[in-house]
């Protein structure tokens, strides 16, 4: 399956981002399938976030992700996203091609 060039990177430099700290365990797990017709990305990492002061990009990777999968994937994609009780930040994207 083709799909467009470096879609998932700003989730992947995310989960490095955010999800590492050197003062606790740390977790990172990504995951790109094929089920069918549909491609399914999902990443999975402990949720660290920056303080407000050290917030650069303030979410701009996020909003630049949703508007490529809006503008190439318009009515066939799904975005899940959720941080679960234990402190792990989710995000699933399912593309339909």
């Amino acid at each position: 399956m083709e799909i467009a060039p470096l879609l998932f990177i700003s989730l992947i430099e995310n989960a490095f981002k955010h999800g590492m700290n050197s003062n606790a365990p740390a977790r990172i797990d990504i995951s790109l399938t094929q089920e069918g017709d549909n491609l399914v990305f999902i990443c999975d990492n402990t949720n660290n976030p920056k303080p407000t002061k050290d917030r650069s990009g303030s979410g701009i990777g996020l909003e630049n992700t949703r508007r490529r999968l809006d503008l190439l994937y318009a009515g066939r994609y799904q975005w899940e996203q959720t941080v679960t009780p234990e402190n792990i930040y989710h995000v699933k994207i399912t593309l339909s091609l």
